[in-house]
């Protein structure tokens, strides 16, 4: 069994340190419609920046994904980037909160 600082050490090596900004600039890549919706998605504001408050953060999310769930199919399909594989768009596209 490992100890707490061999579990963090290991844990940091799967840690991406541009995961954030990544999601940040693929969500600005979104149609305007979409664009807000997205970032409240990753549980971050309108600008992109991350909500740090995690009562903030969860209305924010709880609000887009009621949003998602109003959207028709066409809008859903945007959300598929291509950096998502043929294999993960197969296995299916669920909203959240279903």
């Amino acid at each position: 069994m490992l100890n707490q600082e061999q579990a963090e050490a290991a844990l940091k090596k799967f840690e991406s340190k541009e995961f954030v900004k990544r999601r940040q600039t693929l969500c600005g890549k979104l149609p305007a419609r979409l664009r807000e919706t997205s970032r409240g998605l990753c549980g971050c504001n309108v600008r992109g920046k991350e909500i740090s408050d995690w009562i903030e953060r969860h209305k924010v999310m709880s609000q887009a994904a009621a949003e998602l769930d109003a959207m028709t199919v066409d809008p859903v399909r945007n959300f598929l980037t291509p950096d998502i594989t043929t294999a993960q768009s197969a296995a299916g596209f669920t909203k959240p909160g279903r």
